[in-house]
């Protein structure tokens, strides 16, 4: 799949739909809730920025994107 700019602008619109529909929740939940709502959100996102289609699975794919910053922070 190509990306270019408009594919990416539409990624972070529907993110911010999905922030806004959840404003409410989120607001009366715990900030430890709040922070893995948005780590999720974040790691989603990334996710959408690849392509799954050569990773083999789940764990394939979190240590894809995991491994360098697991190194960096050694």
């Amino acid at each position: 799949m190509q990306w270019d700019w408009k594919t990416v602008l539409l990624v972070q619109v529907l993110n911010w739909f999905i922030v806004l529909f959840e404003r409410k929740q989120l607001k009366n939940s715990s900030k430890a809730d709040r922070l893995t709502f948005a780590v999720i959100l974040f790691l989603s996102t990334l996710a959408s920025f690849h392509n799954l289609e050569n990773v083999q699975g789940p764990i394939t794919f979190l240590k894809y994107i995991l491994g360098p910053l697991g190194r960096m922070m050694e």
